[in-house]
């Protein structure tokens, strides 16, 4: 007994205190460990403020504290009528509200927009809940018949061509937009005293190239009018296109260096 007495040890002095532990919970312990953990956490948290300060803080007063919510026209968002500066004008936005959603839709064709906005969210739900069965099916109805009945539905009035008839369209429209502007650069700089000669040389030049486009997609822009001019158009450029696009997928399948089965692939 004496022997354990003696070997025992009692502190006489109090254990110096410790620095509390640093705190890992809680909306602090989120600010130290996320946001403020290193330098680089830091130098972002304080641009990401910033950011936040001169875009959601001038959004909101736009918004919500400036805005004008009544009016008949819009002399009530006039800075004038409202006595301070105006921020979003409210009246015009409920005035304007179907022109954003429909632009110049014809009114009375816009159901045809319901109905397609209303049939690619019958088909989008099915395809966001994991659990509903057929997700092939829904995939294919969505991204391949939608598109096709979407278009029908917001073209109406029927087809005057197809694939020829839309590309040398499009191209068309595109290149006479080409010269438009180089024809106008050119008279702008005709009127421009010090870098006229400048923009008078770039619209000639961007002219030229339009010339060089109008050569290199005029037989498509012939075969569209050869097409047009025929009794059954759109018939006579559905055949068309199908022929071109099969050609083309022969060429890009290996041409005649793989013989038939490259022209059977792209007729399949």
């Amino acid at each position: 007994m004496s022997d354990i007495t003696a070997s025992s040890f009692v502190r006489r002095d109090l254990v110096p205190e410790r620095a509390p532990p640093v705190k890992t919970t809680g909306f602090v312990g989120f600010l130290r460990t996320r946001l403020f953990n290193s330098p680089t956490n830091i130098l972002l948290t304080i641009i990401s403020i910033l950011l936040l300060w001169f875009t959601v803080i001038p959004a909101v007063k736009f918004l919500l504290v400036d805005a004008v919510w009544t009016g008949k026209d819009r002399t009530a968002c006039l800075p004038e009528a409202a006595g301070h500066m105006v921020g979003a004008c409210w009246p015009f936005v409920q005035a304007k509200f179907s022109q954003f959603i429909y632009g110049f839709y014809p009114e009375s064709e816009r159901w045809r927009v319901d109905l397609t906005f209303f049939l690619a969210a019958l088909l989008l739900l099915p395809l966001l809940i994991p659990r509903l069965p057929a997700k092939g099916l829904n995939a294919g109805l969505f991204f391949i018949v939608l598109p096709v009945i979407a278009f029908f539905l917001l073209h109406g009035g029927g087809l005057d061509g197809f694939g020829v008839s839309w590309a040398a369209g499009l191209l068309s429209g595109f290149n006479d937009s080409i010269g438009d502007g180089g024809r106008k650069l050119a008279r702008a700089g005709e009127a421009t005293a010090v870098i006229g000669p400048l923009f008078v040389l770039l619209g000639k030049l961007i002219v030229l190239l339009s010339t060089v486009i109008s050569y290199l997609i005029w037989p498509l822009t012939w075969l569209r009018d050869q097409i047009q001019a025929s009794s059954r158009a759109v018939w006579t450029d559905f055949a068309t296109t199908a022929a071109i696009v099969s050609i083309l997928l022969f060429v890009l399948n290996g041409g005649i260096r793989t013989g038939w089965r490259s022209l059977i692939v792209s007729l399949g």
